[in-house]
């Protein structure tokens, strides 16, 4: 009778190793799929972004152009109705050809502290900054009201950015 028992004991502790191997086993695979899962998610992520500055870069260079064709046909009228809309989209393609480029090195954390280094930055210029440059020049001064107006829209779009890929966080 004790020998029964050692013997279901044996059983049971080598049944309770494999229990354990398999076990180890499948945590390790479902750990192997959950990170497969999460890498996937950030090349979505990545993917997405990398479409969206895309498409910024391709309209704002479109609009772009239709102002260069109009200032080299009549510069005055370009200047008196366009001067401005041109001088905005040189400002917004100079921040999206930035964020294309750390886009480019493949890296979704990489991208999302550039953008939430940009959307402080530019928070911190909105909220400490002048709405109005006193200079002597009136040009200068309409250009930095631009440049403030430009970092409010930017800055909304980059936001959107980061909220979009919240998914893999």
């Amino acid at each position: 009778m004790e020998n029964s028992k050692d013997l279901e004991k044996e059983d049971l502790a080598m049944i309770a190793k494999r229990v354990k191997y398999q076990l180890d086993q499948l945590t390790k695979e479902a750990d192997k799929y959950s990170e497969s899962m999460c890498k996937d998610l950030e090349k979505e992520d990545l993917a997405m972004i990398a479409k969206r500055v895309k498409y910024q870069l391709d309209q704002l260079t479109k609009e772009a152009d239709k102002y260069s064709e109009s200032m080299c046909e009549d510069y005055e009228y370009f200047f008196r109705w366009y001067a401005e809309s041109m001088y905005k989209v040189q400002l917004q393609l100079s921040e999206y050809r930035k964020l294309r480029a750390v886009v480019g090195t493949g890296s979704l954390s990489d991208v999302r502290q550039y953008l939430e280094n940009k959307v402080k930055n530019i928070t911190y210029d909105l909220l400490n900054g002048s709405p109005r440059l006193s200079s002597t020049s009136a040009t200068t001064s309409l250009a930095h009201t631009f440049e403030v107006e430009v970092k409010q829209e930017i800055r909304e779009k980059f936001l959107n950015y980061l909220n979009s890929m919240e998914t893999t966080e």
